[in-house]
């Protein structure tokens, strides 16, 4: 398996219904902070980690996201676009990364979240250092009913529950939107069947690919992490991002 990670894959087709007004003009990843986009923050992440190539799959107010960020060269980046015309999941969105990987490692990360800078570049450290067919960042919370519960054994993810109800499970660990895929991965999305919910999940094509051997790790990450889904939590990403020297 080829290790070096110099691919990336940025889902940026979403609206973000839950901060009202804020996106009625805007797609969700281009909500400012601090005066910069959500998604400069994550470009500047992923360049920071040695990335270069970046896809962005585009939807919602697509027009806001191509007129600023160009073909990339000023972000340091070389940079193209693929449109996720219907809002169907995200497997859907990774899988038309399926050419853009071409058999390589591609780092998949969800524009709206925000982090702290170095969980990018330790998972591509991670990854670099014991390559497998999904590299998994997971971060504790209290009830992960709102995304999906994550068994592991050690390191190795073992089971994944989407969406588990309130109170059920009993696992903390929950995807935080940062992931390294391999090959194997994106075959697994190409055969991806729609869930009960009605959307191309790719948690279906982690557990698919647990169940035919393959090796998914988790990748811990402690420290802060934000999808913006709430006017409060964007103002909390405002305070959070002035703590931090150097200014980011």
């Amino acid at each position: 398996m080829i290790s070096h990670v110099k691919k990336a894959i940025v889902l940026a087709a979403g609206r973000g219904k839950r901060l009202g007004s804020i996106t009625d003009n805007l797609p969700k990843p281009m909500v400012p902070v601090r005066g910069k986009p959500i998604l400069k923050y994550v470009l500047s992440d992923l360049t920071s980690a040695g990335i270069d190539e970046v896809l962005l799959v585009v939807g919602y107010r697509q027009e806001t996201i191509r007129d600023y960020f160009g073909d990339g060269e000023q972000f340091g980046c070389n940079m193209t676009y693929v449109e996720q015309a219907e809002a169907n999941g995200t497997g859907a969105a990774i899988a038309l990364g399926k050419e853009f990987a071409n058999g390589h490692p591609a780092f998949v990360r969800f524009g709206d979240v925000l982090t702290d800078l170095e969980h990018t570049v330790t998972m591509v450290s991670d990854f670099e250092r014991e390559p497998c067919d999904a590299l998994m960042g997971c971060n504790f919370v209290e009830d992960p009913y709102a995304g999906a519960a994550v068994y592991r054994n050690g390191d190795r993810v073992t089971q994944l529950i989407e969406k588990p109800p309130r109170g059920t499970s009993t696992s903390n660990w929950n995807p935080a939107g940062l992931s390294i895929y391999g090959p194997r991965m994106f075959k697994e999305l190409e055969n991806l069947e729609l869930s009960p919910r009605g959307e191309y999940e790719v948690t279906t094509a982690l557990q698919n690919l647990i169940n035919a051997g393959g090796n998914i790790r988790v990748h811990e990450m402690l420290g802060y992490w934000s999808d913006i889904g709430t006017p409060e939590a964007l103002e909390e990403a405002v305070k959070r991002l002035a703590t931090l020297t150097p200014a980011r």
